[in-house]
């Protein structure tokens, strides 16, 4: 069940009487700490930013064979930090869409952008599995409602069939195991029915890529962020039709959790609808790429 998201959290204590046959016991509480607690409070915030106009549309650099473009096409794809590095998507002036495992333990996000920081709060799709990162989605609830920039559209009804050209997107580095430079790439792979040896996954999308001839592959850092289903420019209309999960170098092949697929369309209405948010491609149409 999609449950209503509250900025605040409180837990109310009320005196407790444990009735026993001589007297009622008292709710105390010990001296110590629980390690596990004080380690999760400690936790980092995850920390989105808008990036400033940077780089050429057409700058040629290894996503991994993916290419350089700047923020003013893309101005509602958002670099996330938390010690590591992922992407996400802005698809409604309250909205932030990104992989569920980006999210670890954490449900706190603060999103920077023109100097001003807006806090935040997210929830993973109930049918999210930790360990195989099936149903990868989160959403985030902004304090505040952004404006000024182009929300990203996202596809709940049409999810792509194989055979279909993609276009990835993300701040992930650009070879395997290499470092990241917090720059936005793009390319295009093909989808593919699953690969053998792959688990079934009916919410998934796979693509595969053949990387030698310069087609594009998840990288890390580019976690949570966007699928397009778009036109050969990079200015064309697109929607959102994935979220970027997991990849393979190996093999190829990346891995997507579909927001047309029955859990995530259910996921993505739902929450919109049990926070009365806009969505671009669910309830909205103004200021929707």
């Amino acid at each position: 069940m999609i449950q209503k998201l509250s900025l605040y959290a409180v837990i109310a204590v009320s005196t407790l009487g444990l009735a026993t046959e001589d007297a009622a016991a008292e709710l105390t509480f010990g001296d110590d700490p629980i390690p596990e607690f004080a380690a999760l409070a400690a936790e980092e915030d995850i920390t989105l930013e808008l990036l400033p106009e940077d780089g050429d549309d057409d700058v040629d650099q290894l996503l991994i064979n993916g290419m350089v473009v700047s923020s003013k096409n893309f101005p509602g794809v958002l670099r996330m930090t938390t010690g590591g590095t992922c992407t996400a998507a802005l698809i409604g002036p309250a909205t932030v869409l990104f992989a569920a495992h980006c999210l670890g333990n954490n449900v706190r996000i603060n999103f920077r952008a023109a100097g001003t920081t807006v806090r935040g709060i997210c929830q993973k799709a109930p049918g999210y599995n930790p360990t195989t990162h099936h149903q990868d989605w989160a959403l985030c609830l902004l304090e505040r409602p952004a404006s000024g920039i182009i929300f990203e559209t996202v596809d709940v009804d049409a999810k792509p069939g194989p055979g279909e050209r993609l276009m990835l997107s993300g701040f992930g580095c650009t070879f395997e195991d290499g470092p990241l430079d917090g720059r936005l790439r793009v390319g295009f792979s093909d989808v593919v029915n699953r690969p053998s040896g792959f688990r079934r996954e009916p919410s998934a999308i796979f693509t595969h890529s053949a990387i030698n001839a310069g087609e594009a592959v998840l990288c890390p850092g580019d976690s949570g962020g966007p699928l397009f289903r778009t036109g050969d420019a990079i200015d064309s209309a697109r929607q959102i039709v994935g979220v970027n999960s997991r990849t393979t170098y190996s093999h190829g092949v990346s891995i997507f959790s579909a927001t047309a697929s029955p859990e995530g369309a259910a996921f993505i209405r739902g929450w919109s609808e049990v926070n009365n948010q806009e969505i671009c491609g669910v309830n909205r149409e103004i200021g929707c790429k």
